[in-house]
């Protein structure tokens, strides 16, 4: 059984198995983004892209399966997952095959609620993620991924489906955030 003590210790630590996952996606990444830049649509890309989405699953998957997380891991994950999205998302508005203007309100709300996290947490709210937020993830995720497959590539209709419906979930847990936010300051006071 932990003492408070070895709690403490333990929010700190960023050596664990997860966290190192979550870093590897981060490091997966980026020569991911310059070879998509580059080369396009096409399977190795699709292939490493999947990787990069699944890794994120089974961190998160592990850490609760160890008796939950660090503080390391909940602040690294949910930045590496808006780093992978957005950069997903961003290449191909750079390669001309989506519009700036979704891509950008979903990071625009990525830094809202980035920004309220770091608001609640100076009066010692938390605001963890919520389901809406991670299955936004899993959208966003999925709409790259389906351009990345040369078979959807030029289903222009299917991808800018998957892209509209991330923006939707992306605002809509956006103010689901928000209001839980408000709810828990509320309760706090």
């Amino acid at each position: 059984m932990e003492n408070e003590e070895s709690k403490e210790i333990r929010s700190g630590i960023i050596y664990t198995v997860p966290n190192a996952i979550t870093l590897f996606r981060f490091v997966a990444v980026i020569p991911l983004i310059y070879y998509i830049y580059k080369e396009g649509s096409n399977y190795p890309a699709f292939f490493w892209w999947i990787a990069v989405g699944v890794s994120d699953f089974f961190d998160g998957w592990l850490a609760r399966r160890r008796g939950g997380g660090t503080a390391s891991g909940a602040f690294l994950d949910p930045l590496v997952d808006k780093v992978v999205s957005l950069s997903g998302l961003y290449v191909f508005v750079f390669r001309g095959y989506y519009w700036w203007f979704p891509v950008t309100l979903m990071a625009l709300r990525e830094v809202g609620i980035s920004i309220l996290r770091v608001y609640y947490s100076k009066q010692s709210i938390s605001l963890p993620a919520r389901s809406l937020g991670k299955y936004k993830t899993v959208i966003q995720l999925t709409a790259v991924g389906f351009v990345l497959f040369p078979l959807f590539e030029n289903l222009r209709w299917l991808n800018l489906g998957m892209l509209w419906l991330a923006v939707l979930l992306s605002l809509g847990s956006g103010v689901d955030m928000l209001y839980h936010g408000f709810q828990k300051r509320k309760s706090a006071r």
